[in-house]
Formats: C-alpha cells, structure tokens, sequence
C-alpha cells in the first residue's frame, strides 16, 4: 500500500475560497496512516501543523461497538490535539448507505460533537456534524473534496511566497526520482549553488518542505541530522519491518527461509511476543547502509 501519494486541483473551484486564489493551483500530498495499533508509535513522526486531516470511521461501528470505536476515535483526536491543534480535521463517516434509522444518526452525531467540543480545527459539516459517505453511491465525496479544498486554501501557510531560491533547490533535491535520500552534505552544496548559503536559511527551508510534507527531515540526534528522505515510502516501509502486525504484515517464505538459515527464528518470535529486537534481527531486514540511521527513529 502507498503512504503518501499527491494530487493537484485547481484553486478556488467552488468559488468559496476566502484567499480568492483566483486561477493558482494547490497540490495535496496524501499522508493514509495505518489505522492498526501496532503503528501508533509512528504517527507522531508526521503530524505537522501544515495538514487537513480526516479522521475517517465506520458509522456502523459507533452504532454496534461504541465503547471501542470511541476509543479509536479519542486516540487520534488526542495526538491531533497535541501535534497539529489548529489544523483543520474533517471527521468522515463511512458506510451511511447502511444506517437506516434516524435515532442512530442521531447518536453518532452526539458522539461526534462531544468528541470534537473545544477542538479549534474541527470542520463541522451541516447538522451532523460529521461528513457521511455513502460507500455504494460514493455521494459525499465530492462535499468532502471541496471541504479539503476549501479550508486548505485558509491555511496562510499555502499562500505564503517562498523564495525562488529555494524551490530551484527543492526541484534539484526532487530531480531524481529513484533517490530514496539524499545525504545533508548533497542538500548543502544544492542550497549553495542555488544561492541559499547560511546555515539558518537552510535549516528553515528544510523545517518548511518537512512540514508541508514535502520531504521528511528530523535533526534530533546526527544520524537523522545527515539524512534527508526524499521519498517518505522508503522511510515508512524499512520502519515497517520491524514495526509490524504478525497477521497483517507476516514474513513471505524466501524471508523465513532465509531467517532459518542464519539462526534468526528465535529473534523473530521474540520480535513479535515481547517487543525485543536484536541487533542481528535488524542488520538482516535494514542491511548496514542505513543501520543507524534507522536505529534513531
């Protein structure tokens, strides 16, 4: 499955834009979290402030299994709160072709209300609250659509100009699209000749591309510091091997073969019963190249 893929519209098609954009253009880069538990220690490494998010849930679970679609629900709400407050989140609701009582309406739009009271970001859709798609008909995609659209365009952050220089440099950074990454040292000899050549102007440039999304970039500790990833899959499927579901996400039989002939079958049950992982586990799904860098996440 891909984590994050782009897409362009047009801007101000609904002709409700309040920026007025006029004939400019946005492009969306989609970030699809995994919605399974196992992946929740991630989902802080791309909440940025520089997002529309949808929470999507299944209406049917909030009519015959409250207490545990609630929860799931809280939990995202809980990490948007902390990491993206005023970002806008649009809660979509799927499956309405199959409700068909009112009362039940009625009591996923309570639900929804007393979960998103007090959030500055919550995009209410009509009397639900709540953006309804009918999963047969696809109705309410398109209010959904202009909904992102729309509150995108609000953002300041879209409209904001960003120097010539450094789009020149994001196109260089961009230009190659079989890197994976590119090494800090590659990144400064682009700022330099593209004209960006203090340190702080090239820091807030990468900070910026990182929370539009753009590229991934952290400078916690040297080894993220000396590594730019261009392409946020490669990031997310070498986190995913070990991060990983045992019945979502089993090995494939070259892989258990190959984790049989080199001694390795007790790491992965450990892996996966305890949450330990040895260093021997990790150099045979990462390799050495990027060991550490990994290693840091």
């Amino acid at each position: 499955n891909r984590f994050a893929n782009t897409f362009t519209v047009n801007g101000g098609s609904d002709g409700q834009s309040d920026k007025k954009p006029g004939n400019k253009s946005i492009s969306f880069t989609i970030w699809d979290y995994g919605g399974q538990s196992v992946f929740y220690t991630l989902h802080h490494l791309f909440l940025t402030q520089y997002g529309v998010y949808l929470l999507v849930f299944d209406l049917r679970e909030i009519i015959n299994n409250r207490v545990t679609a609630t929860g799931y629900l809280e939990f995202w709400i809980k990490s948007l709160r902390l990491h993206a407050l005023n970002s806008p989140v649009l809660l979509v609701g799927t499956f309405y072709d199959k409700i068909k009582k009112e009362k039940d309406l009625e009591i996923v739009k309570s639900v929804v209300h007393e979960l998103m009271n007090g959030f500055p970001g919550f995009v209410k859709s009509g009397a639900l609250g709540f953006f309804p798609l009918n999963n047969k008909t696809k109705e309410g995609i398109e209010s959904i659509r202009s909904a992102i659209e729309k509150n995108a365009w609000k953002q300041d952050y879209v409209t904001k100009p960003i120097p010539i220089r450094w789009m020149r440099a994001l196109d260089k950074m961009l230009e190659d699209t079989e890197c994976m990454y590119m090494p800090l040292s590659d990144f400064q000899a682009i700022a330099k000749d593209t004209g960006s050549g203090s340190h702080e102007e090239r820091e807030h440039m990468l900070r910026l591309f990182h929370e539009l999304g753009v590229i991934f970039y952290m400078n916690s500790t040297r080894e993220l510091s000396e590594v730019i990833t261009l392409n946020p899959q490669w990031l997310v499927e070498n986190i995913s091997k070990v991060i990983r579901d045992r019945d979502i996400h089993p090995f494939n039989q070259t892989e258990i073969k190959q984790l049989k002939s080199i001694a390795l079958e007790t790491d992965v049950q450990l892996l996966f019963d305890k949450a330990l992982v040895s260093e021997d586990l990790l150099l045979f799904l990462w390799g050495n190249e990027k060991f550490q860098f990994f290693l840091d996440f």
